[in-house]
């Protein structure tokens, strides 16, 4: 069975922008995640151990370029080669942001200014700011009086009660089953409804092989289902029955 692709769409990263525009999240978790998704698609071309092992000396601003030439403390890059990208212009405030605030040489440093380690759960950072931003499956109610245990899952996190003892129930968010890497996957769908050519894509993308990044851009989701089928403009009652 093929995997089903978990992306953010065009409303949920404007959830997402509000929340780092009122820096909701501790300082800790989002500048991990905020390249790849606060309003800056270009720098999810950075496999993980590209983002961590970004140095400042890397990014130049007043030219608007990253050099993307390691992989955690490695000389090179996974693909073994280096790339020049461009910073996305509503990246920029939060990128010049990271780099004052980062300890040391680093964009993303740990919290004593080092590089972070290989085995940091982003996936777990990741879906404590989703949770923060409203981006989540759903809410499941809890009653937390003692010996009860009551819980419902529901979409929304309205006030309910508990149908036995009818103290509050708790919401507590369901977050999204997404990897990190999934943030790669929504930039190549964002690219590809916004009708971004393929060549420009793959170099955004930094894959080697074009078929790859064709490969990323064939997958669709129920949404862009429903607007092929809808292009086709089947006439409804109204329309038929005034013909």
């Amino acid at each position: 069975m093929s995997r089903c692709f978990i992306v953010l769409g065009l409303e949920d990263e404007q959830k997402w922008t509000v929340l780092v525009n009122n820096a909701a999240g501790s300082a800790g978790d989002s500048p991990v995640v905020l390249p790849e998704v606060a309003g800056g698609r270009a720098q999810a071309a950075c496999q993980v151990g590209e983002l961590l092992g970004l140095r400042k000396s890397d990014v130049d601003m007043l030219a608007g370029t990253i050099a993307v030439r390691r992989s955690y403390d490695a000389d090179t890059t996974k693909g073994g080669h280096a790339d020049l990208i461009p910073i996305a212009a509503g990246l920029r405030p939060y990128l010049a942001e990271a780099i004052l605030s980062a300890r040391g040489e680093y964009v993303f440093p740990d919290d004593e200014g080092k590089m972070r380690s290989r085995q940091t759960k982003l996936r777990t950072v990741l879906a404590r700011a989703l949770k923060r931003a409203g981006l989540v499956a759903g809410y499941t109610h809890v009653c937390r009086r003692k010996g009860c245990g009551d819980r419902e899952e529901t979409r929304d996190r309205d006030l309910r009660r508990c149908p036995k003892c009818n103290m509050k129930l708790w919401p507590k968010a369901i977050p999204r089953p997404m990897r990190f890497h999934d943030l790669r996957s929504t930039t190549a769908t964002l690219l590809a409804r916004s009708g971004v050519g393929l060549v420009v894509a793959q170099r955004i993308l930094r894959h080697s092989d074009p078929r790859l990044t064709a490969n990323v851009y064939s997958r669709v989701d129920l949404a862009d289902l429903q607007a092929g089928v809808d292009r086709m403009g089947i006439p409804g009652p109204a329309t038929a029955s005034s013909s």
